[in-house]
């Protein structure tokens, strides 16, 4: 039986891996039968509903990374399910935005796995707004860009290129780099197998000690309340995303957005903040509950 392909979709929080992944799809699916598999860090799963337009099968992993030793079995069993009940040409693997992937092929090459799934290719999104600002306080950045088999630079229409190719081509030589704005993919990307891998390095896929996560589901929360919020704590947010009172809310480095409203009922939000701060801001969202 001919290998299952597969796609990993690696990069730092909030770097447009859904949207670029949104704009991939129409491609991927014209040339077979595609399944998608996210990964949330947080306990609630966010972005499947933004692929359902698309009507394939899109299986969640929530609350942790895939990577990590207590998710491992969970992302075992689901590639076991997806190869035996959906039969894809190509999986695509959306990570958690904290994981580290040195070598994502290892956990493969280690079980009976690696005669279902080929290599991964391995795509990474890099934030060229935020990446200059976080990379050298954060040392997960730069250990997605040094695994990846392609580069893409997203965000180009809000902060200049320049500003991070040098780094990126000092850490990942031989890695193609593509560009992504608001609106567009500039370059062509060469999807295919790798056929090889050498010197698998261990997987290290742990959260940063010093970020935390916060997770709020409920009926609605005030909005007033939750500018306040989310001004007060601009210097600890690194990244929020959800949907509340049918807005969706998307923060990156304490700056945020609010989109036009949405069809979801469902108020859900995710947030990953530095420091020890959690614990206060979360007292203080459950204080927004109407």
């Amino acid at each position: 039986m001919k290998p299952i392909n597969l796609l990993l979709l690696a990069g730092f929080l909030g770097a447009g891996k859904t949207s670029l992944l949104e704009a991939l799809l129409p491609e991927l699916t014209a040339a077979g039968r595609v399944a998608v598999l996210l990964n949330e860090f947080g306990s609630i799963a966010l972005d499947a509903v933004r692929l359902q337009k698309f009507h394939l099968p899109v299986r969640e992993i929530c609350g942790g990374s895939i990577f990590c030793s207590c998710k491992q079995a969970d992302l075992v069993g689901q590639l076991e399910s997806i190869a035996q009940q959906l039969q894809p040409d190509l999986l695509v693997l959306e990570a958690s935005g904290m994981a580290m992937p040195a070598d994502t092929s290892l956990l493969l090459q280690q079980s009976y796995l690696r005669d279902i799934y080929a290599l991964p290719q391995v795509l990474t999104v890099v934030d060229a707004l935020n990446y200059p600002k976080l990379a050298d306080i954060l040392p997960v950045l730069d250990q997605q860009v040094a695994a990846a088999d392609t580069l893409v630079l997203s965000k180009i229409d809000l902060a200049a290129p320049e500003k991070s190719l040098e780094r990126l081509r000092k850490l990942n030589p031989q890695a193609p780099i593509l560009y992504r704005d608001r609106e567009k993919l500039y370059g062509q990307l060469q999807f295919g197998p790798v056929s090889s891998r050498a010197g698998a390095r261990q997987l290290s896929v742990r959260a940063p000690e010093h970020l935390t996560v916060c997770n709020w589901q409920g009926e609605q929360l005030s909005d007033s309340g939750l500018e306040q919020l989310l001004q007060e704590f601009r210097g600890e947010l690194l990244r929020g995303k959800g949907v509340v009172n049918q807005r969706r809310l998307e923060l990156v480095n304490g700056l945020w957005d609010w989109s036009p409203e949405v069809a979801e009922q469902t108020n859900a939000l995710f947030f990953v903040l530095r420091g020890s701060v959690n614990r206060q801001f979360q007292q203080k969202l459950k204080e927004l509950e109407m």
